[in-house]
């Protein structure tokens, strides 16, 4: 199951649904936004509220062995956004400026999922934590070696352009983007009530299966066009650029959680 970018919260039967999916040995690639984030709320005005994505799945992705924050990456290394700079004979002029809330990521050197890639397109990611069970977690995509945390609520301003922060602002390193968990499982419903009044066979705990969870939503959807054509996954419109480490990254992560052999 692909749960791709989620904009309304899951409801207790929904979440139980996909709790008893994956006891019964089911495959999940998350893609959750944390926070609510849009570069179309800055063409409006120069700064928006990016404020937290409460999609009511923290309490089970916790369980599972993940945490996707409530904050915002801001990166060194990062693409890079138009900003109209002047006006000459009335026609605006643009100047292109790295846009720290793009962050292109370093992928893991020895997982079979990430090893290899090229850079890999992101918008407005937030950071995982990982949590202390039994499972196996293994960190597929990273920011650089140059990044800063900036939790939610937060303001999104183009002033950051104008005034960068010195690079000892970006003090973090290597935050976590994507996380493979793999072990046996055990249900957010252990010892709760089931929301289904259906004789079904509840299951506590899952047999040996996998996940994974990406904490950026944008990272495998295409862009498209005024006219409606649909970009290459990956594609920067503004640089007329693919970063093909996304595409690889989506298909990798698919066919490792459908135990495809030679990847």
């Amino acid at each position: 199951v692909i749960i791709a970018k989620p904009t309304i919260a899951f409801n207790i039967l929904e979440k139980f649904i996909i709790d008893q999916y994956i006891m019964n040995g089911g495959k999940i690639l998350w893609l959750i936004d944390g926070v609510i984030a849009s570069m179309d709320s800055l063409k409006e005005k120069n700064s928006f509220i990016a404020i937290k994505n409460n999609l009511n799945l923290d309490d089970q992705l916790f369980k599972y062995g993940a945490r996707i924050n409530a904050n915002l990456i801001q990166d060194l290394r990062s693409t890079q956004i138009p900003v109209i700079t002047g006006y000459s004979n009335n026609m605006p002029k643009q100047s292109f400026f790295p846009w720290p809330y793009y962050p292109l990521l370093f992928s893991d050197k020895t997982s079979p999922i990430s090893k290899g890639l090229d850079a890999i397109k992101c918008d407005f990611a937030s950071s995982i934590d990982t949590i202390k069970n039994n499972i196996k977690k293994t960190i597929l995509l990273t920011s650089s070696t140059q990044s800063k945390i900036i939790p939610a609520p937060a303001k999104i301003s183009l002033n950051i352009l104008e005034n960068p922060p010195p690079l000892d602002y970006y003090n973090k390193s290597r935050l976590p983007i994507a996380v493979l968990l793999e072990g046996k499982f055990e249900s957010v419903f252990k010892n709760r009530i089931s929301p289904t009044n259906q004789l079904i066979d509840f299951k506590k705990n899952s047999k040996k299966t996998q996940m994974i969870v990406v904490s950026d939503g944008d990272i495998v959807r295409n862009s498209i066009s005024k006219n409606g054509n649909i970009y290459p996954l990956g594609y920067d419109q503004f640089i007329k650029y693919t970063y093909e480490g996304n595409k690889k990254f989506a298909m990798n992560a698919v066919h490792y959680l459908c135990d495809d052999i030679g990847l």
